[in-house]
Parts: structure tokens; C-alpha cells; sequence
């Protein structure tokens, strides 16, 4: 493995970005093919470690669908009509 350099927050900080996937396979795919991402680990085909661009990629597959709640959805309007919340 390469020594990567050390950033402005000294050699113990690394950042970590995570991405919620519906296909890791597909994804880590896409990052190693296309993007050029090094391959660092797998679990279970459920979540993939990336390293890319000098920062640590983190692919995990959605957990499911959450339980209908009919109090709330991202396509329903908001309850309030005003610019203040109640």
C-alpha cells in the first residue's frame, strides 16, 4: 500500500464519506472499473470499503423498505401552510 500524505489535520484523520446504495456489487463495480477506486474490503455483499481520492469510501446497501407511516411521506405536502411550523 502506498503512504498517503498527511493532511492539515495531521495522520491520525481520515475522512470517511458513506453512501447508501441499492446495488453494492453494481456500485464498487462502477467506483474500481470507471472511477479507478482501490478495492479495501468486502462484507457480505451487503457493504464495501473503497479508497478513492486519498479518502475512505464506505458502499452499504439499503436496510429495506422503513414501515408505512401515514404521517409521513417525502411526497406528501408539509401540514403547514405558512412560512412559520407550527
Amino acid at each position: 500500500m502506498t503512504q498517503q500524505p498527511v493532511g492539515p489535520l495531521g495522520s491520525d484523520v481520515a475522512v470517511t464519506h458513506i453512501l447508501v446504495v441499492a446495488d453494492p456489487a453494481r456500485s464498487r463495480d462502477f467506483w474500481v472499473d470507471v472511477l479507478g477506486a482501490e478495492l479495501y474490503r468486502e462484507y457480505g455483499g451487503t457493504s464495501v470499503v473503497l479508497r478513492f481520492a486519498g479518502t475512505w469510501l464506505l458502499l452499504v446497501s439499503r436496510a429495506g423498505r422503513p414501515p408505512t407511516n401515514p404521517r409521513w411521506s417525502s411526497r406528501r405536502r408539509p401540514m403547514w401552510t405558512g412560512s412559520v411550523m407550527p
